[in-house]
C-alpha cells in the first residue's frame, strides 16, 4: 500500500510528515494572530524601519505651498529637541516658586524670639502666579510663620495693584503684614494732597492709592517705627530710611517747617496750603522716630525693612551713633531684610548673577559678589538677608523672564543661640 508501512501492530503515518504539518499549522496561526492593519507584523515593522531610516538620512521631506522642500537632518532634530526642552524648563522655572529657608542668629535679644518665623516677600512687580495668585498662595499655605514682611516693588512700574491685592487677600489677616514701597512702585507720596475734608487722615491725603488699597486689605505701611509685643518681649520694625537719623535734629527741623507753614496759612499763602499736609506727615513720622529712640532697648529685637540692600557703612554708622548719642538714634538693627535685585534675574549655572543694577558697586554692578545679590550675609552689627524675589526688575536691561533663577519666597527662622558656623566649628 502506497505511503504506509506494515508493522506487527498496525499502520501509522511517517513521523517526518507529521512534524512538517505541525510546523506549517503553527506558522499559519502566528501569521493570523499577528496581523495588524491588514498587514503582518513583519511587513509593518519593515516598512516602519524603512521610513525611520529615510527620516534620519534626511530623505524625509515636506511640501510647503506645494513647491518648497526642506531637508530635516538628524542633527537638526536633536537641536530642535534640545531647544524645546530648554523652553519648557524655562517656562516651568518661571512659574515654579521655591522656598528659601534660612536660620538666622540674632544675639543678645530676648529668648522669646527663639524659633520666631518670618515670611519674607519681595519684588512681585505685578506678576500673577495662577488665577488670584492661587499657585503662589498654595506654596505659602504649606509654611508655618508668625509675621509677613514685604520689602517693596510688589506693584512695580506697571502701576497695577491688583496682583498685590490678590496676594494680600489670600494671605488674610490672621498674622500681621508689614510692607514698604520699592523704587519702581508709584509714590509713595502723591504729587498734590487730596482735599478730602476734615475727616480725612493724613495717610489718605498724601499716600498713593495702591498703598491705601493695601492698608484697606489689612497690611500696615511701614513709614515709621512700630513695636509689637511677642511673648512678653518687644519686636521693633523700622524703615531703613530712619536707621541712621538723629531723631532730635530731624524732629526740630520738621517742627520749624511746620510752624512756618502754619504762619503762611494764616497769612493766606496758597503754596503753604498745598504743602502743609506733607510737612505735617513728615512731622508725625519724626515724632514716631523720637518715641522709638526713647523706648527701644538693647535687648529688644530690631528688624529694618529696606528695598535696596543697605550698605555696611550705613549699618556701622547706626551702631556707632546709637552708642554715642543716647535716646537720639534707634539701636542698630539686628536684622535687615531687602530685595530689589531679583536674584540677578539672569544667572549663569555654577557662577550666579553676572549683573545687578547698582552703579556704586565695583565694575558698576557687573560680576558682583553673589552674597550682595541674594541670601544671607553678616556685617559687624547686622545680619542682612536679601530676597531673590518673585518677579523681574523693571530696569530695561533684562527681558521679562528669569533665567536659571526660580521665583522665591523666604522663610526665615530666628535663633538666639550661636550656630556652629558662627562658632567656627
Amino acid at each position: 500500500m502506497s505511503g504506509t508501512k506494515a508493522t506487527g501492530v498496525g499502520v501509522k503515518k511517517a513521523p517526518a510528515k507529521k512534524k512538517k504539518s505541525g510546523e506549517q499549522t503553527t506558522i499559519m496561526r502566528v501569521g493570523r494572530t499577528l496581523r495588524f492593519g491588514g498587514r503582518t507584523t513583519i511587513d509593518y515593522s519593515r516598512k516602519a524601519m524603512s521610513r525611520f531610516e529615510r527620516f534620519v538620512e534626511g530623505e524625509h521631506t515636506s511640501r510647503i505651498s506645494g513647491r518648497l522642500r526642506a531637508r530635516f537632518t538628524f542633527g537638526s532634530f536633536v537641536i530642535a529637541a534640545v531647544l524645546l526642552l530648554f523652553i519648557a524648563l524655562l517656562i516651568f522655572s518661571n512659574r515654579n516658586v521655591i522656598v528659601d529657608q534660612q536660620t538666622i542668629t540674632v544675639v543678645g535679644v530676648d529668648q522669646a524670639f527663639e524659633g520666631y518665623r518670618i515670611l519674607h516677600l519681595s519684588d512681585l512687580h505685578g506678576r500673577r502666579y495662577g488665577e488670584n495668585q492661587a499657585s503662589l498662595l498654595r506654596t505659602i499655605s504649606n509654611l508655618s510663620y508668625n509675621i509677613v514682611l514685604i520689602t517693596g516693588d510688589m506693584v512695580g512700574a506697571s502701576g497695577d495693584p491688583e496682583p498685590f491685592y490678590e496676594l494680600l487677600e489670600g494671605l488674610g489677616t490672621s498674622r500681621p503684614i508689614y510692607f514698604i514701597a520699592g523704587d519702581s512702585d508709584p509714590g509713595p507720596l502723591i504729587d498734590a494732597a487730596r482735599p478730602l475734608g476734615g475727616e480725612a487722615t493724613l495717610n489718605q491725603m498724601v499716600l498713593e492709592d495702591w498703598i491705601l488699597g493695601a492698608m484697606d486689605r489689612g497690611a500696615i505701611y511701614l513709614n515709621k517705627p512700630y513695636s509689637l509685643e511677642i511673648n512678653g518681649a518687644t519686636l521693633w520694625l523700622s524703615p531703613v530710611s530712619m536707621v541712621d537719623v538723629n531723631a532730635d535734629s530731624a524732629l526740630a527741623s520738621a517742627q520749624y517747617e511746620l510752624d512756618l507753614q502754619r504762619s503762611g496759612l494764616l497769612g493766606g499763602i496758597n503754596i503753604d496750603y498745598d504743602t502743609y499736609p506733607f510737612t505735617n506727615y513728615r512731622y508725625r513720622q519724626m515724632m514716631a522716630l523720637k518715641s522709638a529712640a526713647l523706648y527701644m532697648e538693647d535687648s529688644d529685637l530690631h528688624i529694618t525693612l529696606a528695598h535696596y540692600p543697605p550698605q555696611e557703612s550705613v549699618l556701622a554708622s547706626a551702631l556707632n551713633n546709637a552708642v554715642a548719642v543716647e535716646n537720639a538714634y534707634l539701636f542698630a538693627p539686628d536684622l535687615a531684610l531687602a530685595g530689589h535685585y531679583c536674584g540677578g534675574v539672569w544667572k549663569v549655572p555654577f557662577l550666579g548673577a553676572f549683573y545687578i543694577p547698582n552703579a556704586i558697586y565695583p565694575r558698576h554692578g557687573w560680576f558682583p559678589n553673589q552674597a550682595d545679590v541674594n541670601g544671607l550675609r553678616q556685617t559687624a552689627s547686622t545680619m542682612v538677608y536679601t530676597s531673590a524675589g518673585l518677579g523681574v526688575t523693571d530696569y530695561g536691561f533684562f527681558p521679562d523672564f528669569r533665567l536659571f533663577n526660580s521665583p522665591q519666597v523666604s522663610l526665615l527662622t530666628l535663633t538666639t543661640t550661636l550656630t556652629e558656623d558662627l562658632l567656627g566649628n
